[in-house]
């Protein structure tokens, strides 16, 4: 079998709303509690995938341990309404501009239906977080623990 031949496997491309996706009823997850949702998410990335988390500093600094134990990328943004969504977004719109097909989304946030309505697109959340209606319908798929 040539390398032509060979089925072409879509790039994936795990976007991690951080704050989003491991806050609770009562704040924050700790790193501990944490781990097995994030350990959840990357084993649906294959290997040729990407995946970045986004969330305030003082968020990321609270993971930064654990996202490098799963060799996550990560970026800040200043807090505010929106600002993991927004540049979770221009991330992901660079990524679908240089090849990456498919998406985890790790957010139950509404912020994400224009993404899920445009490329197959996985959601992941936790059973507790609420998950916004207008993505549950748009998603390929939704993943709760």
């Amino acid at each position: 079998m040539s390398k032509s031949d060979r089925p072409v496997t879509p790039r994936v491309a795990v976007l991690i709303d951080l704050e989003n996706f491991l806050h609770g009823s009562k704040g924050l997850l700790s790193p501990e509690h944490a781990r097995p949702f994030l350990a959840k998410a990357m084993r649906l990335m294959p290997d040729s995938g990407h995946s970045i988390a986004v969330a305030p500093a003082r968020v990321i600094g609270r993971y930064v341990r654990l996202l490098h134990e799963f060799s996550i990328p990560i970026a800040t943004v200043e807090p505010g309404p929106n600002a993991a969504d927004l540049a979770l977004l221009e991330q992901a719109e660079h990524l679908a501009a240089i090849g990456f097909e498919r998406f985890i989304v790790l957010s139950g946030d509404h912020a994400f239906c224009e993404l899920t309505k445009a490329y197959p697109t996985t959601v992941i959340v936790r059973n507790n977080k609420s998950l916004a209606h207008a993505l549950n319908e748009a998603a390929e798929s939704v993943v709760g623990d």
